[in-house]
C-alpha cells in the first residue's frame, strides 16, 4: 500500500492558494465559485467540438462532413480516429446525457479544453452546466496552427495576451473562461504556436489562471514545452503538461518535468490499445498509465498529477460504444485501489491538485486590459 506521508505538501499549497486572500474562487460558466466545492475534478475535456480536418484555400477554410457514424464502421473509427462525423460533438442532448452520468456517478467539475477556434460554445456550455448540476470550467486561447483563424497571425503577442485575459475578465456575454488551455504545439512547433503559448504565460500571470499546454507528439516537444515556458517567465507552479502518457514513455523524462515544477497530466484514461494513430508510439493502456502515477507518488510526486480522459470525439461517448466521461470514477478509481493507490493519493489527484490549479485571487479574476497597439517586431 502506498503510504500517503508525502501528501501534506499538496494539501498545504491548496491551503495556500486559497488562503493568500480571503476570497479564493474557481470561474465556471455559472459564475465564481468556492474552490472546495468543486469535488471530484476531470481535467481535461470536451463535450462540444469540432474537431473535423480544416483546409485552406485562397478564399476561405471549409470542414468536411460524412454520413452518420454506423455499427460495422466503430472499430476501425475507433483505431484509427477517423470519419469526420466522429469528430464533430454537436449534439447538446448527448452530452447533457453524459454529464449526468458523470454526476450520478460521483463527478463534480468538468473542464472543457475547448478554445474558440475548436467551436467552443459558452452559452452552450452555460445551459449543460445548469441542467446537469457539474460545474463546468471553460478554457480560453488557442489550439495548434492548423485551426488557428487566419487574422491570428497579424496579432502580437501582447494582442493575444490580451484577447484571452479579455476572455478570462469579461468573457462571451458574461460567461467566463476559467482556464488557459489547451494551447497548442505541434513538432516541430510552427511560429504562431510560439507566439500564442508565449501570450498565454503572459495572461496566466495577468489573471491568475492556470495554463494547460497540448504538446507536439515527440518526447523532445515536452521539453521544447518547457523551455518556451521558461523563456516566457511562465508560472510553471500554474502549469500543466497535457497527454503526458502519448508524449514521454519514462519515469525519468517524466520527473524532469514535475521536478522543474510543472504538474503532468494523465488524461487519455479510456484509450486501451497500444496502437496510436497520430505517431509511431506505443500508448500504454489504463493499467499502465496507472503504473506511472503510482512511481511518481513514490517518488514524491503526489501533488504534481491530474487525470482525465479527453473525449474528444463521438466514439468516446457512452451512446456510440465509448466510456464516456464517467470512466475514471467508474473504473479506473477501483484500478488504482486494486493497485494499491491510498484514498489519500486518489484524493489528491482527483480533488486536491485540479482544485489547487483552478483556484485564483478574485482581485485577479476582473483585470480587464485593452487590448495593444497592433505593432510589429
Amino acid at each position: 500500500m502506498i503510504t500517503s506521508d508525502i501528501l501534506p505538501r499538496g494539501e498545504a499549497l491548496l491551503e495556500e492558494a486559497t488562503s493568500r486572500h480571503k476570497e479564493a474562487i474557481v470561474t465556471t460558466v455559472l459564475g465564481d465559485v468556492a474552490p472546495e466545492s468543486l469535488g471530484h475534478i476531470a481535467f481535461h475535456e470536451h463535450l462540444l467540438s469540432d474537431l473535423r480536418p480544416r483546409r485552406t484555400d485562397p478564399v476561405q477554410t471549409v470542414t468536411l462532413d460524412r454520413n452518420e457514424i454506423t455499427l460495422p464502421e466503430l472499430y476501425e473509427i475507433r483505431r484509427h480516429d477517423t470519419h469526420d462525423s466522429n469528430l464533430h460533438l454537436d449534439s447538446e442532448e448527448d452530452a447533457l446525457a453524459e454529464l449526468i452520468t458523470f454526476r450520478e456517478s460521483g463527478g463534480g467539475t468538468l473542464v472543457d479544453l475547448t478554445p474558440p477556434c475548436l467551436g467552443r460554445d459558452p452559452e452552450a456550455l452555460r445551459r449543460l452546466s445548469a441542467e446537469s448540476g457539474v460545474h463546468i470550467v471553460m478554457g480560453a486561447g488557442w489550439y495548434v496552427h492548423e485551426f488557428h483563424a487566419p487574422e491570428l497571425h497579424s496579432l502580437t503577442v501582447q494582442d493575444l495576451a490580451a484577447e484571452a485575459v479579455l476572455d478570462i475578465a469579461a468573457g462571451t456575454n458574461g460567461i467566463r473562461a476559467g482556464v488557459i488551455g489547451e494551447i497548442g504545439l505541434s513538432w516541430p512547433s510552427h511560429m504562431c504556436e510560439r507566439h500564442a503559448l508565449e501570450a498565454a504565460a503572459t495572461a496566466s500571470r495577468q489573471t491568475g489562471c492556470a495554463l494547460v499546454v497540448h504538446p507536439g507528439r515527440h518526447p523532445n516537444a515536452a521539453f521544447e514545452a518547457l523551455q518556451l515556458l521558461v523563456d516566457a517567465d511562465a508560472d510553471l507552479a500554474r502549469t500543466v503538461i497535457s497527454h503526458i502518457e502519448r508524449t514521454l514513455f519514462t519515469l525519468g523524462e517524466i520527473l524532469a518535468l514535475v521536478e522543474a515544477g510543472l504538474t503532468v497530466s494523465f488524461d487519455l484514461f479510456g484509450n486501451e490499445g497500444s496502437y496510436y494513430p497520430h505517431s509511431d508510439i506505443d500508448m500504454p493502456n489504463d493499467a499502465g498509465r496507472v503504473e506511472l502515477i503510482r512511481a511518481l507518488i513514490n517518488n514524491g510526486h503526489a501533488d504534481r498529477i491530474v487525470i482525465s480522459q479527453d473525449v474528444c470525439s463521438k466514439v468516446r461517448l457512452r451512446r456510440w460504444g465509448g466510456e464516456g466521461y464517467a470512466h475514471i470514477l467508474q473504473r479506473v478509481l477501483p484500478l488504482m485501489r486494486r493497485r494499491g493507490l491510498s484514498e489519500e493519493a486518489i484524493h489528491a489527484i482527483t480533488h486536491t491538485n485540479p482544485a489547487r490549479l483552478l483556484a485564483r485571487h478574485k482581485d485577479l479574476a476582473t483585470n480587464e486590459p485593452k487590448r495593444a497597439a497592433n505593432t510589429t517586431g
